[in-house]
């Protein structure tokens, strides 16, 4: 990973990145949408256990709560920022770039050491449903770390590294059956570390968000046991 992170930085990032510009999302706006979002997020999940099994959502055990989690709080982050450029042609080549590097850089070791990384047909059809599902917090992620410098990006990983671990053990907390989570939560800061450094190389909101959702839903859908 460590190796592909650097083929970035000095391949891609110079060819990919989008230049800064003066505008900055309002930063007040965007920490109170990530602090109200896990809140959100967890209380639809409790209301969506209501109606039924929740535990095996999108046919993988807890991934498809997991995903989402991940998409109502995103949109609840989205919502309280209220700016949302469209995204450009070179932001889909910027987000295939990024997930090809990210899919190569992690499934290499992963698919010897500790994960069957390429997916079988039952797998390959959930990826997609989990991708999009995720979609709208890293879209948010994006735009709220647009144009920043390294410091105000650290800030941004540490906060949302705190948020999804808090959040989650709150989910936890009400919702006993989706405990397989407590597993996840030490690598939360990290996969955040590795797609936040990816967004400061890049500096694409929409690229940063489309390469990182299929990465991340790649993950879900190889990690997470099926329900059937």
């Amino acid at each position: 990973m460590l190796a592909a992170l650097a083929l970035l930085n000095k391949v891609g990032a110079p060819v990919l990145a989008t230049s800064s510009s003066t505008h900055k999302t309002a930063q007040l706006k965007s920490w109170i949408g990530l602090l109200i979002a896990p809140f959100v997020a967890t209380g639809t999940l409790m209301l969506i256990n209501r109606l039924g099994s929740l535990d095996s959502l999108g046919g993988v055990l807890v991934g498809g709560a997991v995903s989402i989690w991940f998409g109502v709080a995103g949109l609840s982050w989205l919502i309280v920022m209220r700016r949302l450029q469209m995204p450009s042609p070179r932001a889909l080549v910027i987000a295939i770039a990024l997930f090809i590097i990210l899919w190569i850089g992690f499934g290499a070791m992963a698919q010897v050491v500790w994960l069957q990384w390429w997916l079988i047909t039952s797998r390959l059809q959930i990826f997609p449903i989990l991708a999009v599902a995720c979609f709208p917090w890293f879209l948010a992620s994006g735009v709220a770390q647009q144009n920043l410098n390294f410091g105000q990006r650290f800030l941004w990983w540490l906060g949302q590294s705190t948020v999804l671990v808090g959040g989650f053990i709150l989910v936890v907390s009400y919702l006993p059956q989706l405990s397989f989570i407590y597993l996840l939560l030490p690598l939360f800061p990290v996969f955040m570390l590795i797609l936040s450094f990816c967004s400061g190389l890049l500096n694409n909101s929409w690229g940063y968000a489309l390469g990182s959702t299929l990465f991340f839903g790649w993950v879900l859908a190889s990690a997470f046991p099926l329900s059937s």
